[in-house]
């Protein structure tokens, strides 16, 4: 391994070692998108489902759409499989009782965590959020990708 490689991973891994010991609250937004992002990680089915979730959710238009989707690619998570996501079987349940509020909820929180990793929709979109970043002084890097 060149030394560049070896700096270059010895770097990162004191930045994981940085985010491990100071673990953003559960209770914020960065620290419910944190440990979902390390659940899905540990597990490779529910990680699939979630970005299958994301990709779809823009399409739907109902609540109960919504609710049905979530329900078909999570009940299983939610049953116990793998290690489930604790919380997940309560919040289909309430997603089931109070769909007309849960959803947006659900969008909201979902269509956040996506712009962790879109940028935008567009080029203004995504030269918005940049411009944003800098100022925040967040670094990040950007591939562009387009569809035909």
């Amino acid at each position: 391994m060149s030394s560049l490689q070896q700096e270059i991973e010895e770097r990162g891994l004191q930045m994981f070692d940085l985010v491990d010991q100071n673990p953003e609250s559960i209770f914020s937004k960065a620290g419910f998108y944190q440990r979902m992002m390390a659940f899905s990680m540990r597990d490779e089915h529910f990680k699939v489902q979630m970005f299958r979730f994301v990709d779809v959710l823009a399409s739907l238009r109902s609540s109960r759409d919504i609710v049905q989707h979530l329900e078909e690619y999570f009940a299983p998570a939610a049953a116990g499989r793998n290690g489930s996501v604790p919380f997940l079987q309560t919040g289909i349940k309430a997603a089931r009782i109070f769909p007309w509020l849960t959803a947006p909820v659900l969008r909201w929180n979902v269509s956040g965590m996506a712009r962790q990793f879109i940028a935008g929709r567009d080029p203004d979109d995504v030269m918005k959020t940049l411009r944003k970043r800098r100022r925040e002084k967040i670094g990040f890097t950007v591939d562009l990708l387009g569809e035909a």
